[in-house]
């Protein structure tokens, strides 16, 4: 059962963002500083990768649940121990 009213829990919501967040406009920096360009960004493919480099096959996920650690436990993907460390 969620703890706050459903005006609140739409208002929180709403202010997640789904694209060009933090990690997707460092990652697409980084990409570009090393010359890789030419990649479209939400192409409508399976799974909705952030970036997708399509002449070359090649879908780049940005997923923010893996960073938060959603069912590590279930999913078997945990990152390595130095990763947790830092």
């Amino acid at each position: 059962m969620d703890k706050i009213c459903p005006e609140l829990r739409s208002k929180v919501m709403s202010r997640i963002k789904a694209k060009n967040t933090q990690p997707e406009l460092i990652l697409r920096m980084a990409l570009w500083k090393k010359g890789l360009m030419g990649y479209r960004l939400h192409c409508m493919l399976p799974g909705r990768p952030d970036i997708v480099y399509s002449s070359r096959k090649v879908a780049i996920f940005v997923d923010g649940d893996f960073w938060h650690g959603y069912l590590w436990k279930v999913k078997g993907n945990a990152p390595p121990e130095k990763i947790l460390a830092s």
